[in-house]
Formats: C-alpha cells, structure tokens, sequence
C-alpha cells in the first residue's frame, strides 16, 4: 500500500484477529501498540509482509511476525511479539492464497486470483523471484561435436541476487559449461554442450537450474 497517509494497524475499541499477509507498506507501516485508550489490538499477525513494524504485546495474548521483513521497533509498551523468520519470507508466499488452493484447487484459484499475486507468487504460495527459460527447444548433434543453448534468467519483484546455473541429464562422454556460469539479477548465459564420438545416439532431456 504505498499511498498510505498513516499507519496501518487496529485503533481503539480491542481489535481482534487482523491479518496482514503478503503486504507492502512504504508510509508509516504497520502499528499495534498501547496508547492513550489502552491496548488497541490481540491475537494479531503480520506474515510475509514489508514494511516498519511497531508491535507490542499485553501479556496472556499473541502478536506474530512471521516471514517479514523491514524494520521492526521493539516494544515500549508490554511485550515484544513472537517471532520467526523475521527477514526472510517463508513458504506458502501468501496464507490466503494457500488456504483457497486447499478449498478449491489450483486451477480455480488461478482464475479467481490470476495466475501471479502482485508481489511474485506462483499458483502454489512459494515466492518466485527469478525464472530461468532455455532456448532454442531441442537441438541435433552428431557424436563428436557440440551445440549452444541460451539460459535466461529473469527478475521479479526487483530480485537483484546472484543465480548460479547449472545443467543436468547429459549422456556418457557429453559435458556442459555456463559462460558466464552465474548471473547477477536478469541477463544471459550460453550453454556449450560438447560430446565425444563414444556418446551413444538416442534423445535426452537437459534440465537448466538456477540457484540463488
């Protein structure tokens, strides 16, 4: 939510039970703190969300961080909430996203939601921020010689990290090597594959795989 004028978070009156999954704040973040009123929030979550978080816990009550990332003030007020994974998302990417896939299905969820969330999710709630493609589809080598492919790597959600490439499923006397072997954020790589004149003749599946 980045044209937010103020924080977002409970006020006044007790709330209970609010869910912030798979958020984005750039204006304030999220607040649950004890104010003037009291406490103004119980049983509270932030999952897989970034932004500033003030949050603050009255005893014999849950406030969770999970999964999120950004800045998080400890508390002044009460207790700090419970938290795990803080700076690292976690897998299924969105809750709401993973519960409707349990109801309905994946493919009902798709056309309901779209195939991608907003912030890179895949139909599974497992955050995707890089893809890797492989051209051309298929190639023709006579034993001896060698051919070139094109890995690809591409970014989503600024993803800006290292992916180091690796191929897999190459015959007897056949071997592969990435130039350049990794990449930093989008762009290219040539795959040479080479064989020599003992790799035996048939069809094979070369698998691409990019790590971060």
């Amino acid at each position: 939510m980045p044209d937010g004028f103020a924080a977002s978070g409970p006020h006044q009156q007790g709330n209970v039970g609010i869910v912030w999954d798979n958020c984005g704040f750039t204006n304030q973040g999220v607040s649950v703190q004890y104010q003037g009123h009291g406490w103004n929030g119980f049983d509270l979550l932030a999952y897989n969300s970034d932004t500033t978080f003030s949050f603050e816990r009255p005893n014999t009550v849950h406030q969770w961080l999970i999964g999120c990332t950004g800045a998080w003030n400890h508390a002044n007020n009460g207790n700090d909430p419970e938290v795990i994974s803080f700076g690292t998302h976690l897998s299924p990417a969105t809750l709401y996203r993973a519960q409707l896939i349990d109801r309905v299905g994946s493919s009902q969820t798709a056309l309901v939601l779209g195939s991608n969330t907003s912030r890179g999710t895949t139909d599974t709630g497992v955050a995707a921020d890089f893809t890797v493609s492989a051209s051309p589809s298929s190639q023709t080598v006579t034993a001896g010689n060698g051919t070139n492919y094109t890995a690809t790597v591409g970014v989503i959600n600024g993803f800006n990290d290292t992916v180091s490439l690796s191929v897999s499923g190459l015959p007897t006397g056949a071997s592969g090597n990435f130039s350049p072997s990794s990449i930093a954020g989008a762009g290219s790589s040539t795959l040479n594959v080479s064989t020599s004149s003992s790799t035996p003749p048939g069809n094979y599946t070369l698998t691409v795989t990019g790590t971060d």
